[in-house]
């Protein structure tokens, strides 16, 4: 695989998010990002981005998600080792995920409030 090289000629991307629209149409919504894309006028398309490119604009676009989900992975891993070093009952173990959870949860909302 050659991350350098150009997409073949026959290869069409979303400049947007870089989803592979090939075969998809010559006009419509990218299923990936919503982008219009016409093949004929070439709006929203690109021939041109290498793999490593549409990479690049993929994580760009879930950058966020991957690292909320590692957060709330982390807040967990950290609800249960609380739990397991302080012997806590149920109860308190609970109470401690909760706040934690809806820490996160609060985290996340405020994240895609800008977007609304």
């Amino acid at each position: 695989m050659n991350l350098g090289g150009p997409v073949p000629d026959n290869t069409h991307i979303c400049t947007q998010c870089g989803y592979e629209l090939t075969g998809l149409g010559t006009r419509g919504r990218c299923p990936e990002c919503g982008q219009y894309f016409d093949q004929h006028s070439r709006e929203g398309v690109d021939d041109t981005a290498t793999p490593l490119v549409r990479l690049g604009r993929w994580t760009d676009r879930h950058l966020r998600t991957i690292v909320l989900g590692v957060t709330g992975l982390l807040l967990l891993t950290c609800a249960g080792l609380v739990t397991l070093l302080a012997g806590l009952d149920g109860l308190r173990a609970a109470a401690i995920a909760t706040v934690l959870l809806s820490v996160f949860a609060l985290a996340l909302v405020a994240s895609y409030v800008d977007e609304m």
